[in-house]
């Protein structure tokens, strides 16, 4: 039963440390910068889920390139119209 007496003394004198000034401001930024770690692994998955999956690659390709070619089309378009 030494062992319970031990832990408990042991407790006891835990007890009646308190908390280190600024503790409340430390935990603060770690949750901050968790989440801001969250944030950029999201975008980091979504970008390896990208790379891995082939449909997907040709998916964001096409899209970047029909997205890019949007102008020209507009002007081929509009210089049909205009009669040298």
């Amino acid at each position: 039963m030494t062992d319970e007496r031990d832990y408990e003394a042991w407790l006891e004198r835990r007890r009646t440390i308190g908390p280190p000034s600024g503790f409340a401001n430390h935990v603060m930024a770690s949750v901050r910068q968790s989440q801001t770690a969250h944030k950029i692994s999201l975008v980091v998955r979504l970008a390896l889920w990208v790379e891995r999956s082939r449909v997907t690659r040709y998916l964001a390709c096409s899209t970047a390139l029909l997205i890019g070619s949007t102008p020209f089309i507009f002007l081929a378009y509009f210089a049909q119209l205009i009669v040298f």
